[in-house]
């Protein structure tokens, strides 16, 4: 992945509704290429295919952020009650 496309999507990260906007335009390369263009980040196709790719995956990272990590399950044991 590029510098100018990690940075322009660390940018993106930060404003979910303009995320959401890219997202959608994902199937037309050249509009995807032209708003991209329009917010000063001049991607090529390659880019535009690399996030469509990266948008469809998840990584293991984070699918364990999603699953919550292997320290979610089991829950830890419930403290003695004191009750014999």
């Amino acid at each position: 992945m590029s510098e100018e496309l990690k940075s322009f999507l660390q940018g993106l990260r930060t404003k979910p509704e303009l995320l959401e906007e890219l997202r959608s335009l994902l199937g037309d390369v050249d509009a995807a290429i032209r708003w991209a263009c329009e917010r000063g980040c001049h991607l090529t196709p390659e880019d535009i295919a690399e996030i469509r790719g990266s948008d469809e995956e998840l990584s293991e990272d984070e699918l364990d952020k999603v699953a919550g990590g292997d320290t979610a399950w089991p829950p830890p044991p419930a403290p003695p009650t004191g009750d014999p």
